[in-house]
């Protein structure tokens, strides 16, 4: 078991918050090889639920910011330079891992052609009134599958993952109608904002930058939807 004593101010005081909430995570706290602090930081490895991969929710701490992450390619930050700037972001970052864990928020991982494009989190309350579909591999290797093997039916199996549990509702017949529907209202603008605009990838780093840029494209593209709208009504 973790010694938190040797841990410094900082980790010390939100590991002793994260272990009164999930006190089984103190089998899976180490001190962060990767820090080199006078005290030692905290890193939580939790293993997924499904598989028992190492590549699940992780927490780390330096003396100034907790960093929570899932798998290798998502992460988050909350502190001086991350998402929270408050003095008070240990509450910030136990109420996303708290999210995470009681799956109030999913993260989303895009992957083409096995190369990674991004990742983002989705708060299931506020999309509980639309329902999410997502691709999880290319369209034609989708298209492929379906024409191979019968549509799904029957209750959905507890041990698929989060990946497997999309891909199933995909290839069910409502869930296939139901994605059609992309390439009349989504498909367009990604179209129009990577082919006309030339916008195909984001420049700053970190998931804040990315969400920024993606404000801004989205804003702009809206303007000249009614700058065309308004040139249109005149003529």
């Amino acid at each position: 078991m973790i010694d938190l004593d040797r841990l410094n101010d900082h980790s010390r005081q939100f590991a002793t918050q994260v272990f009164r909430r999930w006190p089984e995570w103190v089998q899976h706290a180490r001190f962060d090889p990767y820090e080199d602090f006078e005290k030692e930081a905290l890193l939580i490895e939790v293993p997924r639920p499904v598989d028992g991969s190492t590549h699940g929710l992780f927490i780390t701490t330096s003396e100034w910011e907790v960093s929570v992450g899932f798998g290798e390619n998502f992460h988050t930050r909350f502190g001086t330079t991350g998402e929270s700037t408050g003095e008070d972001f240990y509450k910030d970052a136990l109420k996303f891992i708290s999210d995470f864990v009681e799956e109030r928020m999913v993260v989303a991982i895009a992957y083409q052609e096995n190369e990674w494009l991004g990742s983002w989190k989705i708060d299931l309350e506020k999309e509980c009134d639309h329902e999410i579909l997502m691709a999880t591999k290319k369209d034609w290797k989708r298209r492929k599958l379906m024409r191979e093997e019968p549509r799904p039916r029957g209750r959905i199996p507890k041990a698929l993952s989060a990946t497997e549990r999309m891909e199933r509702k995909l290839r069910t017949k409502r869930g296939s109608k139901e994605y059609r529907k992309r390439s009349q209202t989504i498909e367009p603008v990604f179209g129009q904002i990577k082919s006309g605009r030339g916008i195909d990838a984001f420049y700053g780093r970190e998931l804040v930058s990315a969400r920024g840029e993606w404000n801004l494209i989205c804003g702009t593209n809206n303007l000249l939807k009614l700058f065309r709208s308004l040139r249109m009504t005149r003529n």
